[in-house]
Parts: structure tokens; C-alpha cells; sequence
């Protein structure tokens, strides 16, 4: 997934081949410089300039046009609302609203902030307009405004990433010093703060600006030396809520209900502020993700800021597979390979870079987003190889991993100009300031309509026209979507997000967390973790995991806080660090669970757009040495995930008469590196197909459901049905089960997966199963378990319901699938689902 946004200072497009011919003369700072360009002399163009609003047309007069373009949509785009904010302002604030330029305010601005200023108003606010709408003001305002008026007033701030809460900090520590604030009281505190950092604001800090990771793992369990900061909490923003959603989702939840306990004990009764994408359950989600009341809830989604028209460009590069409107054909593989997640194609890649070079040579910013760290660097190196050498400085990547200096660098490089392109991971989909920008262009899906448009909306903001091209990779949901844009994005109803602090399992590991850090009181506790509390505090005390007292009281005596044992993401607790071996300098740091599969010795990693090799890796001292070489050739690793069921299972029969048992339990998953390729870098043919067996294979523990089908019961199906009902047919049901999850439990599908990676010496190839992607599992799968009759049912349903030929991401395609969707097969998924649910002729 790629994402390439623009910030446009020409009027006009230039071809590569005209650029390189005649360089422009650029001398080493191009901050606020411009650049005259000419459009590409063999274009039949008829010479008018060339813009955002015209630019498809232009690429279409190009020698290289051949019929890629295959849709075109435009949505219309909407005037501002403007409306009076009846608050009366500290001077302050007033002085730092006009210094910042805000004549008006948005009449979803000014909602938000009489809401939260309202001294009557105890109601919490979530906001949903779109990308760049202004949400900030929303809570900016109030908090500054209560630390000028009340002295002991402190706020706290959530963002998901490092880079978002850094370009938060800048833009707050401007706005508090027009406002007259004094310095001192704004703080960071995540992983990159120093201990000495972190004792300054717990001292002096009144705006902190923190993650749930930090918050979880360090502030709540030292929360007396924080008491003073919880005492006067006042606003708790969490911002980007849309991103708590599943396993994570539900982890933060807990968090949220820890930390409110602990600031009501200080004294405090925070409101919340949430900022979200749009999302179909707002309300719902924040009393979900929160632990408020609905009621108490403010729901803002009508958008009074301006959005000029949209142009969506939807464009299949020759020597990608066709598609059928209503389906997916089977893509091509001869050319395809894979590249960490993403479907990667040589001929694909070498025709996306006309239209590429069309419009990131003309324009002097741009950010290219990816989703695999491999592929942003290759098409770093990839974006230098097309400039001219004086200018291949000013392009940069940007993902997980880099050391903190170097993300504040590159920020700051993409904020002030010195930067004219970067690519950069998916960090940038989440609202860091970057500028005003013209256009995105994005080469290949990124799995879901909300993401897709977090990223189109960098674009376009104001009353300028925006341009977006979606440009398709080799693989069907790509098809898909650029065959039938309408279906796939423009008439889909809004995702749900879901997060439930409920879950047993989870809630477990919490209240133990919560016990430590201050006593349960039953009474008091259960306005904060619901009717459960009792019930699971009871059963903790009879194993000895909590000390019950007097009066439903429980207390959790363990040396080492509890929650440092508890996992909020998916991700290992430890990390490889890459080194260069000639100087010892540290490169990145990567998550211990990855680096087996891209540190692998012999790879080849990219750095900036820089080769490594790498020569050692070695997981017990944490540490990979790599060396920068110039080698002709890329690596891509051969691995396979094998799941293996663990006794114990609980197992039922399923309605239906076909004798297939339901069942739930652990199972093992291993994921295993077994060797590696070796691709020429000109036309990607294999030069070495290397084995590997050194590195252990990443191994855990996890919950599952499966189906257990009766022996033969494929087999005689296929005969009776004369239709292939293989191991395609149950990969395609479950890709349609893990989608369903969602509507029949408190789940996110990017919570689960299935077998996609299938062998012959897998001894469970032949089962139905779905497994939870977390290590150790919280359980939540065994509501599939119990809903598996529902869900079958929904499956057939939404299979038959898809006129498809083959199943299409609107049936039988999941965005993490190992295999890339490949080898599905619908009427076999179908006529077992028949069988299974007693619907045909008994086998």
C-alpha cells in the first residue's frame, strides 16, 4: 500500500525524460524556491496549463497512455459553516486565536467548545468531521483557557503514534505562548523521555502529552508520584480513537477505566474529548472505549469546514490482470512477487512510474506512504534513481524503527520544505501536519475504505480541488477496486469500531493491574469496570491473585507491578538493534518477532534507500550487524505458518446432520524462515534460491475455533456437486467467517486469521479454523465457537448474495491474507456451507 500526497508551488507537469534532459538549477536549500517546468513535448497536449483539475486528461495525451485509466469519480465539494462562538475567552486564549490567523470559527469547532466551556455541561464530546477539519481547536481551547483561570487545572492528551504527538507538541507549545502561558508546564512523556525528563513533569507538568503504552505501563503504576497532576485533571483527549479498535481497543479501555479511578480518587472527574475519523458508531464507541455513559455523550459528524471537489483517478498499469465488473478475475503470476506484505510486480511498478514521475518531479512536496518497511525503501531508491543527483537529497523515508532524532528530523525537514518527498510508512495517515497539499497517489489498496480516505483527505484542503489515484497492484482486492469504485468505496456504509472492556480474559489482567495500584472497593469499582467486577475480583481471590479484605475490598501484593506483564499491543517486548558493522552506528531498531523474517542473515535491508547486507543476526544479545553494500540483486524470504491444535479442546456437534463437531481450545502457531531468494534487481528473475535453517522459528500460544469436517466429507461432496471443494474452498470460508465476527460479537476481523499458508505436512490443512492473532489468546474466539451456526449461515448468505465468479473483497477477500487471495474457490466454499447446514442432499 502507497501513499504519495503533494504540495504543489507550479502550475505545470513535467515529463521525467524532459527533466533529466534539462535539469532546473537548483542550488542546495529549495525552501520557497519555484521552479519552472514544461509539460512533456511528445504529449498531444494542446499546451493550456496543466493542474490538478485536468491532469488525468493530460496523462491520457501521453506517449505512455494505454487505456489505465479505467474509472473516474468526483464527489462535490461544500461550502463553509461558519458560526459565532458565545464564550467568553480569557484574553489570553483571544490574544493566541487572532495571532494564529482564526477569524471565524466552524460551526463544529464552536459545538465542541461551548460544550466542553459550558460550567452547566457535563456531557463529553466526540467529533468525527473529516481529515484536517480544524477538530484540535475543539479541545485546544478549553484546556487553555482552564489552565489560564485554574491553577491547579491539568490535562492529558492520548495520540497512537510518536510522530502525531510530537507535531501535537509543537502546535500546543505555539498556541500557549501567544496565549501567555509560561513555559514549563507542556510536556512529552513517552518511550524516547529520559528519566530526568520524566521527573520534571511529574513535578511541574500540566499538559502532558502521552500514549496508552506509557500511560499503562509507567504513570498509573507510580501514580502517587503523579498525584498532584491527577488531582486538577480536567480534559483527557484521546485522539485518532478510531485506532482503538479489537484486542488493542479493548486494552485501552481497561486502561481508561484504571486511570479514571485513579483520578476520581484524587479528586478529579475528567471529560473526554475524542477526535475520530468518520466511523458509523461514534457514541457507541466512545461509551465503549471510555466507560461514560451514552447519554452523556455529544456526538459531533455534520462538518462545517469547506472541501473543494475531489477528483478520484482509478488506474490498472499494463501487465496487471483484468477484472470483470461484477468479480475478480484470477491475476497473473508470472511477474508477481511478494515484498514483506504487499503484492509486488515488475512490469507493474516499471508503467506506474510514468504517471509517478508525471506528477512527484513537477511538484516540490510529496509523501509516499507504504505499508511494509522493505517496500517504502525500495521505492525510496526506486524515486532517487529518477532525479537528477542534485535534487536526490531532498527525498527521504519515514517509518517504524528510526531512532527518535531522526523522525523529529524528517518531520521537521517535511514541515519547514527542505524535504520535497518522502516515503514513509502508514504514520503519516494519521493527521501530522505536513502542509497544504494538492494531490495523493496511492499504488495499491490500503485494505479498508476508512484508511484509504484518512489518506486522501492530506489533500485538498480549503476550496482547492484535490486529485487522487488509486493505482492498482497485482492482486484482486486492487482489481476489485478499481473495476468498481462505486461498490467498493463510494456507496459502502462506514466502518463500526469496536472495543469491549468487558472481555473476561483482558478484564482479568487489568483488575489485578488495578488492585495493585490502589485497593478495589467493589461498590465503588463497579461504576468503572461494570456488574463483572465482583464476580472476576472473587475468583482472582480464591487463586490467590488477589487478597480479599473487609467489605468486598481486594488488594494485589505483588513486588513487581502487575502491569508490566500485560501486553496492550502485538508486538514482542523486546527489540533487535541494526548496527553497521564498519562503524558501530546504530541504523534502527526493529520488534524481536520480525526480525527473523527481514534480518535474516544474507538479506539485503534498505536504510534511507541504502543497501545492507546482513551478516549477523543474533537474537539472545538482540543486537544484527549489517554491512552497506552495492549488490545487484534484492532478497525475499520463503516462510510458512503452521498451526497445530493443542489438547483440551471443547467440542459440540453442529446442527445440520452433516457430523461436522464445532470445537474451541488452544492451539501452537509456529512461523518459520526456511530460506530466501535472490532476485535480480533489473528484471526480478530468481538468481539463488538459498536454505535457511539457522533461525528459530517464532512460536506461541493462542485461542481457536475450528470445524472438524467428517473424514471423506469433501471428497464425496466434490463427486456428488462435480465442482472442486480443495483447500481453496476452506480458505475462502474462512475469510467470510472472519469477516462476519463483527457483526455478531464485540470483535475487529483484523483480530483473527486463518490457514491461508496450507501444506501437504500440515496434519490440520483439512480444518476450518480461525485462531486469535495475540499471543496467548483472550478468549474472545470462543464466542465463535458458540455463534458458529449463525455465522455459517450469514457466510452462505453473503457468498450467494455476491454476483463475483470467485469470490471479491466485497465476499470471500481479507486484507491479511497470507496467500494474497489466490486459489479461492467460492462454489466449493458454497456447496460445503450447503452440506454443513443441512440445505442439501445428505453426503
Amino acid at each position: 500500500m502507497h501513499l504519495l500526497v503533494f504540495k504543489s508551488r507550479l502550475r505545470q507537469y513535467v515529463h521525467l525524460s524532459s527533466l533529466t534532459s534539462h535539469p532546473p538549477a537548483m542550488s542546495g536549500d529549495i525552501r520557497g524556491k519555484s521552479i519552472t517546468l514544461g509539460v512533456d513535448r511528445k504529449s498531444q497536449w494542446d499546451g493550456s496549463p496543466v493542474c490538478v483539475g485536468n491532469f488525468l486528461e493530460y496523462c491520457q495525451t501521453c506517449p505512455f497512455y494505454s487505456e489505465q485509466l479505467v474509472n473516474k469519480h468526483t464527489t462535490p465539494g461544500r461550502k463553509a459553516e461558519y458560526c459565532k462562538l458565545d464564550v467568553e475567552l480569557p484574553k489570553g486564549v483571544s490574544s493566541a486565536i487572532e495571532s494564529q490567523g482564526i477569524k471565524n470559527f466552524f460551526s463544529h469547532q464552536v459545538k465542541g467548545i461551548e460544550t466542553l466551556m459550558d460550567p452547566d455541561s457535563t456531557r463529553h464530546v466526540i467529533c468525527t468531521t473529516s481529515t484536517s477539519s480544524g477538530k484540535s481547536i475543539i479541545y485546544t481551547i478549553p484546556i487553555a483557557s482552564a489552565i489560564l483561570e485554574r491553577s491547579k487545572s491539568t490535562a492529558l492528551l492520548f495520540f497512537p503514534t510518536k510522530a502525531l504527538a510530537h507535531d501535537q507538541l509543537t502546535s500546543l507549545e505555539k498556541f500557549f505562548k501567544d496565549s501567555g502561558i509560561p513555559e514549563g508546564i507542556l510536556y512529552s512523556f513517552d518511550g524516547d523521555t529520559k528519566r530526568p525528563e520524566r521527573m520534571v513533569a511529574q513535578e511541574k507538568a500540566r499538559v502532558l502529552i502521552t500514549n496508552p503504552d506509557i500511560v499503562h505501563c509507567t504513570l498509573l503504576p507510580a501514580h502517587k508520584a503523579w498525584s498532584r497532576f491527577l488531582s486538577g485533571l480536567e480534559y483527557i483527549v484521546i485522539d485518532e480513537a478510531h485506532a482503538y479498535t479489537g484486542v488493542f481497543g479493548n486494552h485501552v479501555a481497561l486502561v481508561l477505566r484504571r486511570l479514571m479511578r485513579l483520578a476520581f480518587a484524587a479528586g478529579a472527574n475528567p471529560r473526554f474529548v475524542c477526535c475520530s475519523a468518520t466511523i458509523a458508531n461514534p457514541v457507541e464507541h466512545m461509551a465503549c472505549l471510555t466507560g461514560v455513559a451514552a447519554g452523556d455523550v455529544l456526538p459531533i459528524s455534520k462538518d462545517g469546514s469547506p472541501c473543494a471537489s475531489r477528483i478520484y483517478g482509478f488506474w490498472r498499469p499494463p501487465g496487471v490482470s483484468g477484472v470483470q465488473e461484477q468479480g475478480v478475475g484470477r491475476p497473473g503470476r508470472g511477474s508477481s512477487r511478494s515484498v514483506g506484505s504487499v503484492k509486488y510486480n515488475k512490469k507493474l511498478d516499471q508503467k506506474a512510474e510514468d504517471i509517478r514521475a508525471q506528477i512527484s518531479i513537477a511538484l516540490t512536496q510529496r509523501v509516499l506512504a507504504t505499508a511494509a518497511r522493505h517496500v517504502a525503501e525500495l521505492v525510496l531508491k526506486r524515486a532517487r534513481d529518477h532525479l537528477p543527483k542534485h535534487l536526490r537529497h531532498t527525498i527521504a523515508s519515514y517509518r517504524a524503527g528510526y531512532l527518535a532524532n531522526e523522525r523529529r528530523r524528517l518531520e521537521q525537514g517535511m514541515s519547514d520544505g527542505s524535504l520535497l518527498g518522502m516515503v514513509a510508512t502508514n504514520a503519516l495517515e494519521l493527521g501530522i501536519d505536513i502542509g497544504t497539499l494538492d494531490a495523493t497517489v496511492h499504488v495499491g489498496f490500503p485494505g479498508t475504505k476508512a484508511s484509504l480516505m484518512q489518506q486522501v483527505g492530506r489533500a485538498g484542503r480549503g476550496d482547492k480541488c484535490a486529485l487522487a489515484i488509486l493505482i492498482a497492484m497485482d492482486c484482486p482486492i486492487d482489481h476489485y477496486v478499481v473495476a468498481n469504485p462505486n461498490r467498493a468505496l463510494f456507496s459502502r456504509s462506514l466502518r463500526l469500531a469496536v472495543a469491549d472492556a468487558s472481555n473476561p480474559s483482558q478484564m482479568r489482567k487489568h483488575v489485578i493491574a488495578a488492585a495493585w495500584e490502589h485497593p478495589l472497593d467493589i461498590k465503588v469499582d463497579i461504576d468503572f469496570f461494570g456488574g463483572k467486577i465482583a464476580k472476576i475480583a472473587a475468583e482472582l481471590a480464591e487463586k490467590g491473585q488477589l487478597r480479599a479484605g473487609v467489605g468486598g475490598t481486594y488488594t494485589c501484593e505483588t513486588e513487581m507491578p502487575p502491569a508490566r506483564f500485560i501486553g496492550i499491543r502485538d508486538i514482542s517486548d523486546t527489540n533487535i538493534t541494526l548496527k553497521d558493522e564498519r562503524t558501530g552506528r546504530v541504523l534502527e531498531t526493529m520488534d524481536a518477532n520480525a526480525a527473523p523474517f527481514k534480518l535474516y542473515e544474507g538479506a539485503v535491508y534498505m536504510h534511507q534507500g541504502k543497501p545492507y547486507v546482513v551478516q549477523k543476526l543474533d537474537l539472545d544479545k538482540g543486537v544484527c550487524h549489517a554491512k552497506p553494500l552495492r549488490v545487484g540483486y534484492y532478497t525475499e524470504p520463503r516462510h510458512h505458518t503452521r498451526v497445530q491444535v493443542l489438547g483440551g479442546s471443547r467440542e459440540s456437534i453442529l446442527p445440520g446432520g452433516s457430523g461436522a463437531k464445532v470445537c474451541y481450545g488452544g492451539v501452537g502457531v509456529s512461523h518459520r524462515l526456511y530460506g530466501y531468494y535472490r532476485r535480480s534487481n533489473g528484471d526480478s528473475r530468481v538468481l539463488e534460491k538459498v536454505e535457511s535453517t539457522k533461525l528459530p522459528p517464532v512460536e506461541f500460544t493462542t485461542k481457536a475455533t475450528w470445524i472438524r469436517l467428517p473424514q471423506g466429507f469433501r471428497m464425496r461432496l466434490s463427486r456428488l456437486r462435480n465442482l472442486p471443494c480443495g483447500l481453496g474452498a476452506l480458505h475462502a470460508i474462512e475469510h467470510v467467517l472472519i469477516s462476519l465476527c463483527p457483526l455478531v460479537m464485540a470483535c475487529d476481523s483484523m483480530d483473527f486469521q486463518g490457514q491461508c499458508t496450507r501444506s501437504d505436512n500440515d496434519p490440520y490443512r483439512g480444518l476450518i479454523l480461525l485462531y486469535e492473532r495475540c499471543k496467548g489468546g483472550i478468549g474472545v474466539i470462543s464466542q465463535v465457537a458458540s455463534r458458529m451456526e449463525e455465522l455459517l449461515t450469514l457466510a452462505l448468505s453473503k457468498l450467494k448474495a455476491c454476483g463475483c465468479t470467485n469470490c471479491c473483497p466485497a465476499c470471500g477477500h481479507h486484507p491479511r491474507c497470507l496467500t494474497y487471495n489466490e486459489e479461492l474457490e467460492k462454489d466449493g466454499a458454497i456447496a460445503i456451507l450447503e452440506s454443513l447446514l443441512g440445505m442439501s442432499t445428505s453426503i
